[in-house]
């Protein structure tokens, strides 16, 4: 893991991984995805041991995102199918996610603008408060501005 050679290998095989999710999502195959980012997490210990980092690494990981919110789209109107062969997350940006939180990164707010929009699709302004009382009843996920 400590050799040049091995770090280059990691680095590489990284990189592919990520291509191959990317292209899947795009090209509307979630199960060929889905195994590359558990691919990738599983790979990222390894990753972290040879002492590579994000800025080495530079992950596409805003394009892998999109790709993912897209072929969730796609599965979501029907134009994308899943097979029963792999376990497939409730939203397929959730497998990208997984390979994010375990690589070294250092994502910016172009990688968590894409999150954002890849996984909140709808939102509705329910009350304006001054107060608790004020409040709606916690019957959902909830996101408070001040």
């Amino acid at each position: 893991m400590d050799s040049p050679e091995s770090r280059d290998r990691l680095k590489h095989r990284a990189y592919s991984l990520s291509s191959i999710a990317s292209r899947h999502f795009y090209e509307g195959g979630p199960n060929c995805a889905v195994k590359a980012c558990k691919m990738m997490t599983q790979m990222a210990p390894q990753v972290i041991l040879s002492g590579l980092t994000a800025e080495v690494l530079i992950m596409p990981w805003s394009r892998i995102i999109q790709g993912a919110a897209e072929c969730e789209s796609g599965r979501r109107d029907g134009s994308v199918q899943c097979d029963a062969t792999i376990e497939v997350p409730c939203n397929l940006v959730y497998s990208v996610l997984m390979a994010m939180n375990a690589f070294p990164s250092n994502n910016d707010d172009e990688t968590y603008e894409a999150l954002s929009n890849a996984l909140v699709r709808r939102t509705n302004f329910i009350t304006g408060a001054v107060d608790m009382e004020g409040c709606p009843e916690a019957d959902r996920g909830e996101a408070g501005f001040i």
